[in-house]
């Protein structure tokens, strides 16, 4: 009676995952859902024999796409779920796989197209999108490799490799695809060294505003200095009327107008803060912070505004605020 009750929970968990297999490999989907991957992956490399029954059942999967086109969404699907299964199981997992997936996956990699007799590689059909002949293709040769790749004992699980020979002979478009990996390679260096060229470009117009000489108005030793000093007290001025502006029309609930201020109050506190991080003024620091609190609970007044929320206006006086940007 014991036995019969656990042989009954460890087949309704062979069942759950099955159906979690189902939805993993759903045509439906566009890639499948890695939480649920894992946790598959999880559940069997636990138990062996449970193991040995999922992955039947994905077999089945598999040989019914390929029954029904060698490209399809579902087919794709159960292709990235073996990679996953082959890079994060255990033995129970990649025993299972080396043992009964491989003669289905090299008929699938080696599947012919109906108008020619030549298997077309990543570089001729690199506009459009990857094929699941491609994947196939792919898995063989990231198995293959130590390093980056599934990292399989070859000697353990030797089939990968004789398959992957076997594969070769029979015209096998590795040579290709590895070409054409380098060629992504070498594009997405140079797509990355153009962003950062871009990005110091961004910073150096960000802050053109610096001395770039050895301005003694603004030497290290006389924090902001005395040009740029008053340029921004006149600045901080308007600011506050902004901010007084903008307590009066929010608490009225006058959204049109809450939007245009809201509008330059947001911009002006990006620039706060950018001013706040380049001084080393500690008052100077104290008084900006204040300034980009007060701000900062404008807008969170403003969005609970839009959204009908109950909100508080700070209720900062103009006297506190002008009082406050004296200690510049």
């Amino acid at each position: 009676m014991i036995s019969n009750l656990f042989g009954s929970s460890k087949q309704s968990q062979t069942q759950i995952l099955c159906k979690k297999m189902d939805i993993v490999t759903s045509q439906h989907i566009e890639e499948p859902q890695w939480d649920i991957v894992m946790y598959i992956t999880d559940a069997m490399n636990s138990d062996g024999g449970r193991a040995k029954r999922v992955l039947a059942h994905l077999k089945r999967i598999l040989e019914r796409a390929m029954a029904a086109s060698w490209d399809s969404q579902q087919l794709s699907n159960c292709l990235d779920v073996i990679d996953s299964f082959v890079r994060n199981g255990n033995d129970h997992i990649v025993s299972v796989i080396h043992s009964t997936f491989l003669s289905a996956l090299s008929r699938l990699a080696l599947s012919e197209d109906r108008d020619s007799t030549q298997l077309k590689s990543l570089l001729q059909s690199s506009e459009s999108a990857r094929c699941c002949r491609d994947r196939a293709l792919e898995l063989f040769l990231d198995w293959q490799e130590s390093d980056g790749g599934a990292g399989l004992d070859q000697a353990k699980y030797p089939h990968f490799r004789a398959v992957f020979v076997q594969l070769k002979r029979s015209g096998a478009a590795f040579d290709k695809i590895v070409a054409e990996r380098e060629r992504k390679l070498k594009q997405q260096l140079r797509e990355s060294g153009r962003e950062r060229k871009r990005e110091q470009k961004d910073v150096q117009i960000e802050f053109r505003d610096e001395a770039q000489m050895d301005n003694p108005w603004s030497a290290k030793n006389m924090a902001f200095g005395r040009w740029y000093k008053a340029r921004l007290k006149e600045d901080l001025r308007r600011l506050v009327d902004m901010i007084c502006m903008a307590q009066d029309v929010i608490a009225m609930k006058n959204a049109d107008d809450a939007n245009t201020l809201c509008m330059e109050l947001r911009e002006a506190n990006r620039r706060l803060l950018t001013i706040t991080l380049r001084t080393a003024d500690p008052p100077a620091i104290d008084c900006l912070l204040q300034l980009v609190c007060v701000i900062s609970a404008l807008l969170d007044c403003h969005k609970k505004l839009l959204n009908g929320h109950k909100f508080i206006v700070p209720g900062v006086s103009r006297q506190f605020l002008h009082v406050l940007t004296k200690m510049l």
